[in-house]
């Protein structure tokens, strides 16, 4: 697929996430809003919508777990009211055995919009490259994601 070689794009979504509502940051099988979120942004083109909560810090994508790279620091959002995914699990893990430095912490819109790689994962996508951001384009895969990419790639080999 072409996104893996010119990275896809993703948008904020239009509302915000409460971490007051009583299904916030579980996995159910009330996934609703995201299946149809998900599909309205297949609709336009993009890869993911990523969330917002409250406060306006950076969640999760409808499937997905963000990342961003910035000055050499591979930055994801903090698991507080977002899943834990195996794949982000392991990509921190690669990241980490790779001697990177891996920055779990509060994001918002704005750290995407500067950053210079962003990418998304999943157990189905495994690591995809995001080139545009909102209307920020970030441009082609950078090489912590590439170097991400195969580490992955290499480990779901084995």
């Amino acid at each position: 697929m072409s996104w893996y070689r010119r990275g896809a794009a993703v948008a904020f979504a239009s509302w915000r996430r409460d971490p007051r509502a009583p299904l916030y940051g579980h996995k159910t099988l009330n996934y609703l809003e995201n299946v149809r979120t998900l599909e309205g942004a297949h609709r336009e083109g993009l890869a993911d919508v990523l969330f917002l909560g409250l406060d306006g810090r950076v969640l999760e994508g409808c499937v997905t777990n963000v990342f961003l790279v910035k000055g050499g620091r591979l930055r994801t959002p903090a698991l507080e009211g977002i899943l834990p995914g195996v794949t982000r699990a392991t990509v921190l893990e690669i990241a980490r055995s790779q001697g990177m430095r891996v920055e779990e912490r509060r994001l918002v819109p704005r750290d995407f919009e500067r950053a210079d790689e962003v990418f998304l994962t999943n157990a189905m996508i495994e690591v995809l490259p995001i080139s545009r951001v909102g209307s920020r384009r970030i441009g082609p895969p950078g090489p912590v994601t590439r170097t991400l990419m195969a580490g992955y790639r290499r480990l779901v080999a084995k």
